[in-house]
C-alpha cells in the first residue's frame, strides 16, 4: 500500500515522539538542575544512593540534589589538622590532600609488658619498651622517641630544696621556659636544669630549655626502658631528684631509681643525682 505525503508525516512524528521519550525516561536523571521525576535508577542515580548512604557529600548547591552531592563528593579534601606525627607508624590516612600518607608515632604495645618476667634490668627484649635513640655522644644524651623526652647525663649530685608556692617554675608552662634566677626558692635541682645549656640533638646549637623531669616523668622513663635500651653505666644506680613535692610534707619530694623503678621520698636536704631533661623540639 501506497502512503501519502500526509501519512508518511504522521508515522515520521509518532517515531520520534516515541524516540524522544526512550530517551528522557532512560537519562532524565542524569540532568542537572532540580531532582528528576523520571524515575529511572540511572548509573549516576545509584551513585547519589551510595553517597547518601555513607554520608559523603552535600546536597546544597544550585546544581540540584544529585549533582550537588556527586561534586562535592569528589572534590572534598581530609582536613582535620592531622600530621605524620600524630597517627601510629605504620598506619596509612589523609590529610590535606588525596595522596596516601604513612603516620610515624612511636608506641609502646602495652600488650608486651605481660611478658616482662623480671624487672628492667633484665636484658631480654620482649618488645615492651621504647625505642631510644642517642642523640649526642659528648655529653650523652638520650632521646625517647615515645614520650619525646631528651635526658641529659647526670648533672651532679645535690639538694633539691624548694618553695613550690613561691618558685616560678611551677607557674611556667611549659616547664621547659622557666630560665632560673631564683635559687632561693627553687632550690640548687631545679636551678641546675634551668640553667643548663646543652646540645640536645647533635646538631651542634646548645639548647637552653631543659627542665628538672617530674616523678611521673622519671618513672615513665624506667617503664619505657631507659636502663635496657641506653647505657647502663650513663643512667647509673642512683636516686634522681624529681620536681615533684610529697603531699603529706612539704619539705619532703620523690626520687627515683632509673635501673630499677623504686620511687620515693625523702627530705629535700638530701643530696641525690640530677638529671635534666627537655621536650621534643
Amino acid at each position: 500500500m501506497k502512503l501519502n505525503r500526509l501519512e508518511i508525516l504522521i508515522l515520521v512524528l509518532i517515531s520520534v515522539i516515541g524516540i524522544g521519550t526512550f530517551v528522557v525516561s532512560s537519562t532524565l536523571a542524569e540532568q542537572s538542575g532540580s531532582s528528576p521525576d523520571s524515575g529511572e535508577d540511572s548509573i549516576l542515580k545509584e551513585t547519589y544512593d551510595t553517597l547518601v548512604g555513607l554520608g559523603y557529600g552535600s546536597e546544597e548547591g544550585s546544581n540540584g540534589a544529585i549533582w550537588n552531592r556527586i561534586i562535592s563528593s569528589s572534590i572534598w579534601v581530609p582536613d582535620g589538622g592531622v600530621t605524620e606525627g600524630d597517627v601510629k607508624a605504620g598506619v596509612s590516612f589523609y590529610e590535606g590532600t588525596r595522596t596516601l600518607k604513612t603516620g610515624s608515632m612511636k608506641l609502646i604495645d602495652w600488650e608486651k609488658q605481660s611478658l616482662l618476667q623480671r624487672d628492667n634490668r633484665d636484658s631480654t627484649d620482649y618488645g615492651e619498651t621504647s625505642s631510644w635513640v642517642k642523640t649526642n655522644t659528648n655529653p650523652e644524651v638520650w632521646y625517647d622517641e615515645v614520650t619525646g623526652l631528651y635526658w641529659s647525663a647526670v648533672q651532679g649530685s645535690m639538694t633539691n630544696e624548694f618553695n613550690r608556692t613561691s618558685c616560678a617554675f611551677y607557674s611556667t608552662i611549659p616547664r621547659g621556659d622557666y630560665n632560673g634566677g631564683d635559687v632561693t626558692n627553687c632550690g640548687n635541682a631545679i636551678e641546675e636544669c634551668a640553667t643548663l645549656s646543652l646540645d640536645a640533638n647533635g646538631d651542634g646549637t646548645a639548647n637552653t630549655n631543659w627542665y628538672l623531669p617530674s616523678q611521673l616523668e622519671l618513672m615513665q622513663a624506667y617503664v619505657n626502658g631507659i636502663y635496657k635500651k641506653t647505657n647502663t653505666t650513663w643512667v647509673g644506680t642512683s636516686y634522681h631528684w624529681s620536681s615533684t613535692e610529697y603531699q603529706n610534707n612539704s619539705s619532703y619530694a620523690w626520687h627515683t631509681y632509673l635501673n630499677f623503678g623504686n620511687t620515693n621520698v625523702s627530705n629535700e636536704t638530701t643530696s641525690y643525682s640530677v638529671r635534666c631533661v627537655l621536650r621534643d623540639l
